[in-house]
């Protein structure tokens, strides 16, 4: 499995591809994000420091007629440029949403 999954099914550009299980129905992807990749969802900058994260689930497109999510743990950074500690944008979900962009249409 690649991440190439995740680009061409759910549509999820910049993330790394972990791992997946099944269980019970349900077939749920594990991603990250590359820290490379990491900015400040205030000012941008790519100074950052991370500062652990919170795990979250999203509700994506299903496989077939199976219920799928994407586990994935929102990096909270430290931004040297303003000095906020705050989580990441998450790119493929809106915020407060607990399923993908893709899902929702």
């Amino acid at each position: 499995m690649s991440t190439s999954l995740l680009y061409h099914r759910f549509g999820i550009v910049g993330y790394r591809y972990v791992r997946q299980s099944f269980a019970l129905g349900v077939t749920t992807f594990r991603i990250e994000q590359p820290r490379e990749r990491l900015r400040c969802s205030q000012c941008g900058s790519e100074a950052v420091w991370a500062q652990g994260g919170v795990e979250r689930f999203f509700r994506a497109l299903p496989i077939g007629n199976q219920p799928t999510f994407l586990e994935f743990k929102v990096p909270r950074v430290l931004c040297f440029a303003c000095g906020k500690v705050r989580q990441v944008k998450v790119a493929f979900a809106d915020p407060k949403k607990h399923y993908t962009r893709s899902f929702e249409r």
